[in-house]
């Protein structure tokens, strides 16, 4: 047993530090690289939720939500001046409309019905908001300044650090025992110190913003982050699945790896983009 668990972490930390190198290559190598990670990020969570919510639903013509997921992303690319006219519109939308969505599936036991939603779920949770964050962050300035996509993934592993240490080490309330029972309060506001750690990080590498500013931008990330870890987490106890998918050894499935980047992404992308443009 304590050699199985010990291999478990190793080709979980194995994975991770993979990962890590190669996002960060991704993010830091040019805009179009940068643009091929968020394109891998909505062709797999589609792909894994179209997955999941066969489980539920037999029709072959649900395939529609998973063209519902990259369609978006696609019309980026091959029009893009629909995005630069109205691509923030779009993400405003897209984002309140996830954001009711998912607080609404984890403050209430309210189950979703995939057959009449998962289209419309997916076309609003994956499929606009990556196509948004395309455009407004990586095409559309005069420059791709990779620190803010760099800022983002660091914030979102700085949180899942932090809560799953403190969690680990002293959890013991239940967070919501509903939804992941699994999860601490203790380790939830663990991911707070982390944050703020490498908010002060980042505002010594990359100074475009004051440090109070990087500061405000960990702490929305953190909470938005951990509502979309949440939020999967639902969808996945629906269909009584533990994995998203095996696409990354010792974590699960794309989906799980990128659940907080899903609702906490538009957010932060809005943030950023008002506060450059206005």
């Amino acid at each position: 047993m304590a050699n199985e668990t010990i291999t478990k972490l190793r080709t979980r930390g194995i994975t991770g530090l993979l990962f890590i190198v190669v996002v960060l290559a991704l993010l830091l190598y040019s805009k179009y690289t940068a643009a091929l990670f968020l394109a891998i990020i909505c062709v797999t969570c589609s792909f894994e939720y179209t997955n999941i919510t066969r489980r539920q639903v037999k029709d072959p013509t649900f395939n529609l939500s998973f063209i519902a997921g990259i369609a978006p992303l696609i019309t980026s690319f091959i029009k893009p001046e629909i995005f630069e006219d109205y691509g923030l519109y779009f993400l405003i939308g897209s984002t309140f409309i996830t954001l009711i969505f998912a607080f609404s599936s984890i403050l209430t036991s309210i189950r979703t019905n995939h057959h009449l939603l998962g289209p419309l779920l997916i076309f609003f949770y994956i499929g606009v908001p990556i196509a948004c964050i395309s455009s407004l962050l990586i095409f559309i300035p005069d420059s791709y300044e990779y620190y803010t996509l760099i800022g983002l993934m660091f914030f979102l592993w700085a949180s899942d650090t932090g809560s799953y240490v403190v969690g680990r080490l002293i959890g013991k309330t239940p967070f919501h025992k509903r939804i992941s029972p699994n999860k601490t309060l203790e380790g939830w506001l663990g991911g707070i110190p982390f944050v703020l750690l490498f908010a002060y990080l980042l505002h010594l590498v990359f100074n475009d913003f004051s440090l109070i500013q990087w500061m405000v931008l960990g702490l929305i990330v953190w909470f938005v982050g951990s509502m979309g870890d949440l939020f999967e987490s639902t969808i996945k106890r629906q269909f009584d699945i533990k994995d998203s998918g095996k696409g990354l050894p010792g974590h699960g499935g794309f989906l799980d790896r990128f659940d907080s980047f899903l609702l906490a992404a538009p957010v932060y992308t809005l943030i950023i983009y008002l506060a450059y443009n206005f």
